[in-house]
């Protein structure tokens, strides 16, 4: 979600040097990929926790800066904001299941609080907004479905590939970030996450298959998982064993190295049970 909003500012700074823009992120969050320009600015907002900072904090501030509109790009908004408002929605996986089943998932306390408030306060969100954004078709059926809303007040924006990922790289550059992140020269790629919703335990599960029955050599990559999560994934599907000495976390991954990862691997993984993605290329 971040990746999005980040991309939509960065283009939005190139097409629009007239109307004025500003960008509102907490305090502790990264913000340093955004450049501020003459109509871009960025201002943080204190706040202590999500959901204080959004529906308290956040109308506040708005209202001091004469906002004419409110984009917020991550599934929740304040709800007590006095001008139109625009709610970029990924998708509504979190309303799936009970709530206890999903307060008894795999994922982390962070993750579950931030899909109950999600959940408890998405339908008062769509139905206050002027507009619903979503990133595929899929998602704008199953928006309207689940959220009772007339699709005419849904608006596909296909998400877009980052120009980073298509520019070709020198093998000096691709050396140098081998060497960085300790990479294999073979290897599969996951972006792992402790959400049970990334599947990460199912690609781990793919890939012991896979090492027993086509090539024991191959390394899998994992980015945006620490060792202690892993291992309690591996110990939960009881693989610890098998892929141990397979896996190699990578840590923490600037956005300029991401894009020669992927050039270097052999293959990008992403499983999901359900999300349908649609890239216009």
């Amino acid at each position: 979600m971040d990746r999005v909003a980040l991309e939509l500012i960065k283009n939005l700074q190139v097409f629009d040097k007239e109307n004025q823009y500003f960008i509102f992120v907490k305090p502790d969050e990264d913000h340093t990929a955004i450049e501020e320009t003459e109509n871009f600015k960025i201002v943080e907002i204190e706040g202590g926790l999500y959901p204080i900072w959004e529906q308290v904090k956040l109308p506040k501030v708005v209202k001091s800066y004469n906002c004419d509109v409110l984009h917020c790009t991550s599934n929740t908004a304040p709800l007590n904001a006095k001008i139109p408002l625009i709610t970029t929605l990924h998708d509504v996986i979190f309303k799936e299941g009970s709530i206890l089943s999903q307060l008894t998932t795999s994922a982390s306390w962070y993750q579950k609080i931030g899909n109950l408030y999600r959940r408890l306060i998405v339908d008062a969100v769509v139905n206050k907004s002027h507009q619903i954004i979503t990133v595929s078709n899929f998602e704008k059926q199953n928006i309207s479905n689940v959220c009772g809303l007339d699709d005419s007040k849904i608006q596909t924006v296909h998400n877009g590939v980052n120009a980073s990922f298509t520019t070709e790289i020198s093998a000096s550059k691709k050396d140098n970030v081998r060497k960085k992140y300790n990479l294999p020269n073979q290897f599969l790629l996951h972006i792992g996450n402790t959400d049970p919703r990334k599947n990460t335990a199912r690609v781990l599960k793919a890939f012991n298959r896979y090492v027993n029955t086509l090539s024991k050599d191959t390394k899998l990559v994992l980015v945006g998982l620490d060792n202690t999560k892993l291992n309690i994934i591996l110990k939960n599907l009881d693989l610890e064993n098998e892929l141990a000495d397979k896996i190699v976390l990578t840590g923490y991954v600037s956005d300029k190295d991401l894009p020669v990862i992927f050039n270097l691997s052999e293959v990008f993984y992403f499983h999901h049970c359900e999300k349908v993605l649609e890239y216009r290329l």
